[in-house]
């Protein structure tokens, strides 16, 4: 099995990076962890409870963010940006120290501001149907954000590290101003974004994950590697009919369960056919370290599940299906 990748001067690291994804697909899943600030809680509570880290760790551009309207907003929004304030240095040294794998997202605050988390549609009137006409202040403000995204990952580029890069996540939802016009904009969005880190950037290190599971707003094979999806589900189950439905966007790409709550079972997956290549468990605050009470920024519907969710992070990282830190073949 081999997976192309559609930048045809991709970076020997990114191409090496996807060729060993190609060799553990369908065998195994890479673990990952998502963190938020720049000393991830997560992953120390991950070490202390399984005495291993994952193979993947995610990182937030957010707080590099030149749109937060200080002005207008609420403390949520001030204390996430403040976290996410340097983190770039941790994912660094995450990648040339630690020798793990980085995957970013980014919760891109409106182009022309709003007012608390402005990356939520309801907290902002940015028009991205209107801006992508062209000509005006929202299409400037989209290339200004854009090139200044491409200087903060040219960092990462230069230092020879691949990024699994994952923009405009969940748009189908309409919950983010990037989704809120209907799919023709958003894959518009995308390919000004590929367009310009690729051909004028040369952000070759990148390999660029969809995120999304309508066939109707795939922005196509041509400019996409991996596609996922983001799954809070409760329980060991693998997701099986999640993830058959991606599959109708591509024949061909490998598929990544890029958000959950909790890992599905590893074992499950490939005994009943849904062989995620990667899982990524969300962060919900300090959640293995603390004994009783609520989990931090979830929903009613998780606040007394931390036990069933720290039983399924010792199952999963026990399994032999799961690709830990040190089972990276560059790690051992």
């Amino acid at each position: 099995m081999t997976y192309a990748l559609t930048n045809k001067n991709a970076s020997k690291e990114a191409r090496a990076l996807m060729d060993y994804f190609a060799s553990v697909a369908g065998r195994q899943v890479l673990s990952a962890q998502h963190t938020k600030t720049r000393e991830p809680v997560e992953l120390r509570d991950l070490q202390a409870l399984t005495g291993k880290l994952p193979a993947i760790c995610g990182f937030e551009l957010l707080g590099y963010s030149p749109n937060v309207n200080y002005t207008d907003t609420d403390r949520d929004a001030i204390v996430e940006v403040m976290e996410n304030r340097n983190t770039i240095d941790t994912a660094v040294d995450w990648a040339l120290n630690k020798k793990g794998i980085v995957t970013y997202t980014y919760h891109w605050f409106s182009p022309l501001r709003g007012h608390n988390k402005a990356f939520y549609t309801r907290y902002t009137d940015f028009d991205l149907e209107e801006a992508l006409k062209g000509g005006n202040a929202g299409y400037a403000a989209l290339l200004r954000d854009i090139d200044m995204l491409a200087d903060l990952l040219k960092r990462f580029h230069d230092l020879k590290i691949p990024i699994l890069w994952r923009p405009l996540h969940e748009a189908e939802g309409g919950w983010f101003w990037w989704g809120a016009k209907g799919p023709e904009p958003c894959k518009q969005l995308w390919r000004l974004m590929y367009d310009r880190f690729v051909n004028l950037h040369d952000l070759n290190n990148l390999i660029w994950v969809w995120n999304s599971t309508d066939p109707a707003w795939y922005p196509g094979d041509d400019c996409v590697d991996i596609i996922s999806r983001d799954v809070y589900q409760q329980g060991d189950q693998p997701l099986k009919p999640e993830f058959d439905e991606l599959r109708p966007l591509s024949p061909d790409k490998p598929i990544a369960l890029a958000e959950c709550g909790m890992h599905p079972s590893a074992d499950r997956m490939f005994e009943e056919g849904a062989p995620w290549l990667w899982s990524m468990n969300w962060c919900f605050g300090p959640v293995l370290s603390q004994k009783e009470g609520p989990v931090e920024n979830m929903g009613p519907e998780w606040a007394d599940r931390r036990q069933e969710m720290i039983e399924r992070q010792k199952a999963f990282y026990a399994s032999e299906r799961t690709i830990t830190l040190s089972d990276l073949p560059w790690n051992k």
